[in-house]
């Protein structure tokens, strides 16, 4: 199946060890990590971690991170004709 690279918006806790587990997830599944970027969210929510990822299905990726007891929650943002579309599991 082919990759298709997939950028992917998550709220995770705001502990270390939680995005040592996303970044696992992505290597045990053997996609790869383009770019990642990781900061605070407003108010008292966790850490905002956007990052690109080549995967074949972004369904498949949400749900696997969906399995995560540190993401509180993810969606996928895919391009289309040059306009950005929200997709969530």
């Amino acid at each position: 199946m082919e990759h298709q690279e997939h950028t992917v918006i998550a709220r995770i806790a705001d502990d270390p060890a939680a995005l040592t587990r996303v970044v696992s997830l992505l290597r045990r599944r053997g996609y790869l990590l383009h770019s990642m970027s990781v900061g605070p969210c407003e108010g008292d929510a966790g850490r905002r971690a956007t990052f690109v990822v080549y995967a074949p299905n972004a369904r498949q990726l949400l749900a696997q991170l969906d399995r995560l007891v540190d993401v509180i929650d993810a969606r996928a943002l895919t391009t289309e004709r040059g306009l950005a579309h929200a997709a969530s599991a």
